[in-house]
């Protein structure tokens, strides 16, 4: 790079050999950030002389620049810079260079949001519509699944699955579980369910992810959420008949369209992890913490704890962590049993108590502590929460902000309002529609019009 300095200060312009160099250079020795500016300089330099004949020497298209391209989006890729990625994988496609399935894994495995992630896919749907057609093999198929999988692309999945099975690419265990969890997070649970049936036909024996995966989507299950995408793609998998199919005269289908069959959902649930007992799969705590969590949607709360005792009395499995304990509070909250969750929420915080260690509530803790208090009209505990929670100086959300605002309208505490208020501004957390009304509500039963009309200024402006 000194050298490089020393040509532009006598006005020497690099050749495509100098920069070759220092792009080899970079790649050996695993500098992304340096092969950045090699690129960044390149290219300018190539912008200034865009008209010059000349400029077609430094458009190489012999073996050695192949090389160094895929060395490159090796280094940007390991490095997760997938702008300078995408520039290489260009400029190969500008000189009607084709890349290969390593060059597209490699930037697959780079994307880590949405918008490297369509500017990827777009390049590799141009390629393939302008003839210059790929086999992609099973290693970039993993790659593309993966990267819908981290940056939450559900239907692109599917239509990934559809050209793999036209092409008669088999899915691996791997690529179900991405599937699922892509189902899981969109709270598509029936065609979490559809997959895993289609992954065990297929012959791909599950393991504990893919078993926690599921237990997850189930537990997760929102009956309100969008039918459409299932209606439109769960065809891509043709569920055979089973252990899903009928169960005191229900189907599967007519179970999980609305939270009156939760308790049969449930049911679902213990089946699915007494399956994976059965296979000789052992339960990890995730697995063990959706059951928990499933039993917290119908406030099942003496369920839940069987299933705390069951985790205790597994000897292969680690001990409960905050989210069970989180997910036992949920649940007490639902069974609307105060007692049980105060008991819960100070057993999980002492170090010399029947359970193995310390854990540190989170804001989500705290929302679910809140509510069951709300239920119980306990307004004054509400808030109590809340000061803990911000003397632990952890960030709260919209839920809890709302349900600390409800109890100072209950107890008509308009100055505990407006210090809420200033703890939401330095958490940066905008007021909602729902906690706006309820603001507004009380400066005004306080008489503080003043700072009712600044509040809704300031909102008007966010």
């Amino acid at each position: 790079f000194q050298v490089l300095q020393y040509m532009q200060d006598a006005n020497l312009e690099p050749t495509k050999v100098t920069y070759t160099s220092l792009l080899s250079e970079c790649a050996r020795i695993g500098r992304a950030d340096r092969a950045a500016i090699v690129l960044k300089r390149m290219r300018e330099q190539q912008g200034r002389h865009r008209d010059d004949m000349k400029l077609q020497k430094f458009h190489g298209n012999d073996e050695a620049d192949v090389d160094l391209e895929k060395n490159l989006l090796k280094l940007f890729g390991r490095a997760r810079r997938v702008n300078e990625a995408v520039a290489v994988l260009k400029g190969m496609l500008s000189r009607r260079e084709i890349p290969d399935n390593d060059c597209w894994k490699i930037l697959f495995d780079a994307v880590e949001t949405k918008r490297h992630f369509d500017e990827a896919l777009r390049l590799l749907t141009s390629m393939r519509e302008k003839g210059q057609n790929l086999p992609i093999n099973e290693l970039t198929y993993g790659a593309l699944l993966g990267a819908c999988n981290r940056v939450n692309q559900l239907m692109p999945a599917f239509t990934l699955v559809k050209e793999m099975k036209e092409s008669g690419a088999t899915l691996t265990e791997e690529m179900f579980l991405k599937l699922i969890e892509l189902c899981s997070r969109n709270k598509q649970a029936k065609t979490a369910v559809d997959v895993f049936e289609a992954m065990r036909s297929s012959g791909v024996s599950p393991g504990v992810k893919t078993y926690t995966s599921l237990l997850t989507a189930m537990a997760n299950n929102d009956s309100n959420s969008s039918l459409h995408f299932e209606a439109k793609n769960r065809s891509v998998f043709i569920r055979p008949r089973g252990l899903w199919e009928e169960t005191h005269e229900e189907s599967y289908d007519n179970i999980l369209k609305t939270k009156a069959n939760a308790a049969n959902n449930l049911f679902r649930v213990f089946l699915v992890f007494g399956e994976m007992k059965s296979s000789g799969i052992q339960p990890d705590v995730a697995a063990y913490n959706a059951l928990i969590n499933s039993c917290a949607a119908v406030g099942d709360l003496e369920r839940a704890m069987g299933v705390l005792k069951e985790m205790y009395d597994d000897q292969n499995c680690f001990p409960p962590d905050a989210i069970t304990f989180t997910s036992l509070i949920k649940t007490a909250a639902n069974a609307h049993d105060i007692k049980a969750a105060e008991q819960i929420f100070s057993d999980m915080q002492q170090r010399t108590n029947h359970f193995s260690s310390f854990h540190s509530p989170s804001e989500k803790t705290f929302k679910h502590m809140m509510n069951a208090n709300l239920n119980a009209n306990r307004f004054r505990r509400v808030l109590e929460l809340w000061d803990d929670m911000m003397g632990r100086q952890l960030a709260p959300t919209n839920h809890t902000c709302s349900s600390a605002l409800t109890a100072c309208q209950r107890l008509k505490n308009v100055d505990k309002a407006l210090r809420i208020y200033n703890s939401m501004n330095r958490f940066s957390v905008r007021l909602d529609n729902c906690s706006l009304l309820k603001m507004v509500k009380i400066c005004e039963e306080a008489g503080r019009k003043d700072v009712t009309r600044e509040i809704l200024i300031k909102r008007s402006s966010q």
